[in-house]
């Protein structure tokens, strides 16, 4: 017998990890079921998924380039200060552990940290003659932002984002249900090239391909009570949220999944008879939204609503816990009443 928890109450990242292990196992035994690629002996579904990291074409790098260098000229950097920018990023890829960090990422993680040195030496008077003056706060390259980088690339080129056994399994929700629907549509694709005579292993964009489709047909899908005007705060949700990460600073690193709700604002609501509170409530017993509840952040307490992993796929937001927009009540009730 193989135990499946459908969610566990345990912390984040022990969950993740818990449960990328027994989705591995899972993904194995689901391949021992299909015989195009039984008879071919392939029986570990994490080798037929491809994680070479992506590249540009010389026409994508070139563009880049030309943006980045647009964007220097515009926001007055001089190129002694770009250079120093550079070296930092690249002091920091020679230490990091992902393989996901070739040229077009460090270009994007250049451009990041120049919005961010605009934005603290803008309005400094500590010495009119510099051309180029130290930031207020001192610029630090970390992970986040190489985050930002590959969503900004994923946003510009469609460079895939999502792929690997990894993403897959933390874009169930450590949902086995969803884990399985997810699984099966990228088996399906191995099934059918393997039918072809084919290697049936698929590449990042393959996958993310895949993917995205098959969780815009899971929420398509959706006919549970409310399924409209989850929809309505969904949408809204994600157009604010890919907004924020798609401002040129990275201002929440990896960019935004969520809103948040302040913790007391939410119990008051929870306990009213407001049609707000069924639609939530709805969303989140359907797998539309994720609540988290007592969330500390900023001094403050929050309940956070966020997008849950099929929703992120399918609209090319980071599966990463923490960045969130601040929202009222009275925000998500406006977006309610519209539809």
């Amino acid at each position: 017998y193989l135990d499946i928890f459908m969610q566990s109450d345990s912390v984040r990242l022990d969950e993740r990890r818990q449960f990328r292990k027994m989705a591995a196992d899972m993904a194995d035994r689901y391949l021992r079921h299909v015989q195009p690629l039984r008879d071919r002996n392939y029986n570990r579904f994490k080798d037929l998924l491809g994680e070479e990291p992506p590249r540009l074409s010389a026409s994508q790098l070139s563009e880049l380039h030309a943006l980045i260098d647009r964007e220097q000229r515009k926001l007055q950097i001089s190129p002694d200060r770009r250079r120093k920018i550079q070296q930092a990023v690249e002091r920091y890829v020679k230490g990091a552990k992902s393989l996901d960090l070739g040229e077009e990422v460090q270009l994007v993680m250049t451009r990041v940290l120049l919005h961010r040195y605009a934005i603290r030496t803008s309005g400094q008077t500590g010495n009119l003659f510099a051309d180029d003056p130290e930031p207020r706060q001192p610029l630090r390259v970390k992970s986040t932002i190489a985050d930002a980088a590959r969503l900004f690339l994923n946003q510009l080129f469609n460079r895939p984002f999502h792929f690997g056994l990894d993403d897959l399994c933390d874009a169930s929700n450590e949902n086995a249900e969803v884990f399985l629907q997810l699984a099966g549509a990228l088996v399906e694709r191995m099934d059918n090239k393997a039918i072809r005579n084919q290697d049936p292993a698929l590449t990042p964009a393959q996958q993310q391909g895949a993917l995205r489709d098959k969780s815009v047909q899971m929420i398509d899908s959706w006919g549970f009570p409310f399924a409209r005007k989850v929809r309505a705060l969904i949408e809204r949700i994600v157009t604010d949220c890919r907004a924020v990460s798609a401002e040129p600073n990275a201002p929440l690193g990896a960019g935004a999944n969520a809103v948040a709700v302040l913790e007391t604002e939410m119990k008051d609501l929870l306990a009213s008879e407001s049609e707000l509170a069924l639609i939530l409530k709805f969303a989140i017993a359907y797998g539309a939204i994720v609540a988290i509840r007592d969330y500390g952040q900023g001094g403050k307490i929050w309940c956070l609503l966020e997008l849950s992993g099929p929703v992120c796929l399918a609209s090319g937001l980071t599966l990463n816990r923490g960045g969130f927009l601040e929202r009222r009540v009275s925000d998500l009730s406006q977006v309610e009443e519209k539809v």
